[in-house]
């Protein structure tokens, strides 16, 4: 039987391994228990602070934790909640295999692609309290450590949820899944998806867009808006043959290009979806790729750069703490639905290492031409995002290495 109990027992569950990486002190017995002892007592007295260490990241606040014990606390708050509602996030490659599928279909349709607007920042935590207050399941003591959590926010004067925490994600969903059900039920859906404050929703075209979009701002929760800069219809209706584009919209990192509709050999309408990396990402990619080279000229490692191209071109393993498991990323995990012969985002990204890494026109290029020597350029350049993904290459970083190398762009 699950115990959702805080007890010192209980909360040593909710040690991870990247806890023991980034605090080898945890190996000794003592220490453990003085951590457990110190969560144990923040569940049952509430925490005087948090103690939440902020970063501001491309214009957004994001926390973690700056105690441990703290952390534990929470966690098992959230593990506690995901045990009781059965609330979890969705699963980023089934919508965008659904999704597909469904847009290949030789039907007429909208896409809307709606986004929330400074999402974890926005829900209400009062709403949010009335209703784990009114949800009969909700042991006693959960419910005082989410008090207890909540006040301390406030006396910080952090709004909503924090982001960057796995218990504002699990708390997050929770406050959404009544919206979820009410959105999907519509006469006019036939597919719903949302991925944290990313929606997709596919409708019949029988509502206007705007009348739509009213209706889905009706229904979120208090605090909740959507950010009509990222929400737009997309009209799919159009047919010729031989398929021409119809319409396209970015969505989880992706890029979607939809065909007008067509006969395929047996005489069914059909559509050609082919399916890139968006630009948005290609973006961010090559960021990286740069701020790499900008630390490595700066009088940093030529070890430290390659390994970092080896993150940026390949694949690897992550913990990640909100599910408890070790999750696969990577140039070709972060994008497997990509159409293999249309998609143009792994080779752009091949040109653009191999102009920098070559030319010398440009104020980065000549000073990076200057810093690497002949061998340490072969060796770069052998490093390929087409070549990871169609092998899927994969690197082994411990959680110490690699949240030193991703340093160099945690401010991207």
């Amino acid at each position: 039987m699950y115990d959702f109990s805080f007890s010192s027992k209980s909360l040593n569950r909710e040690f991870s391994k990247s806890d023991f990486a980034l605090m080898p002190a945890l190996a000794n017995p003592a220490t453990r228990a003085q951590i457990l002892a110190d969560a144990e007592r923040h569940a049952e007295a509430g925490f005087n602070s948090l103690l939440l260490e902020k970063s501001n990241v491309r214009g957004r606040d994001l926390y973690q934790f700056g105690s441990l014990s703290k952390e534990l606390a929470l966690r098992k708050l959230s593990r506690n909640i995901k045990v009781l509602t059965k609330v979890s996030q969705a699963n980023r490659d089934e919508i965008v295999k659904a999704l597909i599928a469904l847009l290949g279909e030789g039907e007429d349709f909208d896409v809307f692609k709606i986004d929330i607007k400074n999402f974890y920042p926005s829900i209400d935590r009062e709403y949010l309290d009335g209703r784990l207050c009114s949800d009969s399941r909700f042991p006693p003591t959960s419910y005082s450590v989410w008090q207890s959590f909540s006040r301390a926010l406030a006396s910080q004067n952090i709004p909503g949820l924090p982001p960057g925490l796995s218990l504002s994600a699990t708390l997050s969903e929770y406050t959404m899944r009544d919206f979820d059900r009410q959105i999907a039920s519509l006469p006019s859906v036939y597919y719903f998806a949302r991925y944290v404050d990313d929606m997709i929703v596919l409708t019949t075209g029988e509502n206007d867009q705007a009348g739509f979009l009213r209706t889905v701002a009706d229904f979120l929760p208090v605090g909740l808006r959507l950010n009509p800069k990222k929400t737009k219809g997309v009209p799919v209706r159009g047919k010729s043959n031989p398929p021409t584009l119809d319409g396209c919209f970015d969505f989880l990192g992706y890029s979607f290009s939809i065909s007008k509709k067509y006969r395929d050999a047996d005489n069914k309408f059909t559509r050609k979806v082919d399916v890139d990396i968006s630009e948005r990402k290609i973006s961010k990619i090559k960021s990286r790729v740069i701020l790499s080279l900008i630390d490595f000229m700066r009088g940093g490692s030529f070890q430290d750069l390659e390994d970092r191209f080896r993150l940026i071109t390949g694949n690897y393993h992550i913990y990640d703490h909100a599910r408890s498991f070790r999750r696969k990323v990577g140039i070709y995990y972060n994008y497997s639905q990509l159409s293999l012969d249309t998609a143009k985002g792994p080779a752009e990204l091949d040109l653009f290492l191999k102009r920098l890494l070559l030319s010398r026109d440009g104020n980065i290029c000549r000073k990076v031409f200057a810093r690497l020597s002949s061998q340490q350029r072969r060796r770069l350049l052998k490093y390929s995002f087409s070549e990871s993904y169609r092998s899927r290459t994969h690197y082994h970083f411990n959680a110490a290495r690699l949240a030193e190398l991703v340093e160099c762009w945690k401010y991207e």
